[in-house]
């Protein structure tokens, strides 16, 4: 069985980038983890933030996988409104989303909770971040 988290986030990143009212929420900017260096705003920014135990057959079949992730709209010198409709966008598209990648089949994914971080200071300009927890079971090919 492949790597799940290689499902995640191929999934993850195939849902947002292929949306189209996202891509022009945040002109195709949808990264995994960290920006490049000098990326424009505003962006989307997903990562794992946690695992859960594999769900386990009789003897090693692995039945599937939990993963939670954290994805945020993030938005630079516009405060929350900056962000606010980009993190609803991303709501819509990954709540209740399922499907399949070349390394496996995502079963389901849906928001645990949604996330609000107070803004970051970097020289002169703030950095606003919207969005939510997800949590996504999924299983190798």
């Amino acid at each position: 069985m492949s790597d799940v988290l290689s499902v995640v986030d191929a999934w993850v990143y195939a849902e947002l980038s292929g949306d189209s009212q996202l891509a022009t929420l945040v002109s195709g900017r949808v990264y995994e983890a960290q920006a490049p260096k000098g990326a424009e705003y505003p962006m989307v920014l997903f990562h794992v933030q946690a695992t859960a135990p594999d769900v386990i057959a009789v003897g090693t079949f692995r039945i599937f996988s939990e993963v939670v992730l954290t994805v945020r709209a993030i938005s630079a010198g516009s405060g929350y409104g900056g962000c606010r409709e980009i993190a609803k966008r991303v709501d819509e598209v990954l709540h209740g989303g399922r499907g399949s990648t070349e390394y496996g089949t995502v079963l389901s994914c849906y928001r645990e909770r949604p996330i609000k971080l107070p803004p970051e200071s970097v020289g002169d300009l703030q950095y606003w971040a919207l969005g939510g927890v997800y949590r996504v079971i999924a299983r190798g090919g």
